[in-house]
């Protein structure tokens, strides 16, 4: 995973990377391991009052822990904080909006998360700032 990382940001490229690890110490290693800078990274965990404080001190110095509408960066790393509790959800993605769905909102558990990424172009009129 570093080693993509790394690739991503010396090489360029044009899509972001959307990373979902549930741990904030194995995204510290990730950083550690693949050079990083904090400019190139986005790192959505939890910032509860029990958590916020730890979770930063898993981090290599100068990384801070982001929301999930701040800026999205190049590299972005995303814990369970992020869907945990939901039944389902959407996020901004760079190819559009990304809906899910949790397995037993609409099957059984053994067929999985369901989503749908719906294009900004068959948004547009309707999300603020496209179109």
């Amino acid at each position: 995973m570093a080693s993509l990382c790394r690739k991503r940001i010396t090489n360029g490229g044009e899509s972001n990377y959307h990373i979902f690890i549930n741990s904030v110490k194995g995204i510290s290693k990730i950083l550690q391991c693949s050079g990083l800078a904090a400019d190139d990274v986005r790192i959505v965990c939890s910032q509860s009052k029990n958590s916020q404080s730890r979770n930063l001190s898993y981090l290599p110095k100068n990384f801070s822990i982001s929301n999930t509408y701040d800026e999205v960066k190049p590299i972005n790393f995303y814990t369970s904080t992020c869907f945990e509790g939901k039944s389902s959800g959407s996020a901004l993605i760079e190819e559009g909006l990304i809906v899910y769905y949790y397995p037993y909102n609409l099957g059984s558990g053994g067929d999985g998360e369901f989503e749908a990424i719906i294009p900004y172009k068959e948004l547009e009129g309707i999300l603020y700032g496209r179109g």
